[in-house]
């Protein structure tokens, strides 16, 4: 008897074997989602957490000083290496009841 040829086409029979994600065991499915969850999570809570800040910033009013307009104290007792200045926006007057 003569041997038959097997053909270069493959065989299916029945179902499919699994491939990629859904080969993978339920351990491990949970685990990638869980960790993708808890990326994303953190990814936008940093991204919003930047966004908060930099609003934050942008309504700050940044002004220069003229140094030559300030007025010093020179009754104070200077160090070095320490500077102490006392910013005010609104002038304030007391009347001393007499």
């Amino acid at each position: 008897m003569a041997k038959q040829r097997r053909s270069n086409r493959k065989v299916h029979r029945g179902r499919r074997k699994k491939r990629g994600f859904s080969a993978w065991s339920l351990g491990k499915k949970i685990g990638v989602i869980f960790v993708s969850m808890l990326l994303v999570i953190v990814i936008g809570g940093g991204a919003a957490a930047a966004a908060y800040v930099t609003s934050k910033m942008d309504k700050m009013e940044v002004k220069q000083l003229d140094a030559n307009k300030l007025e010093i104290n020179q009754e104070v007792e200077h160090k070095t290496g320490y500077l102490n200045v006392a910013l005010f926006k609104r002038v304030v007057t007391w009347k001393r009841n007499s």
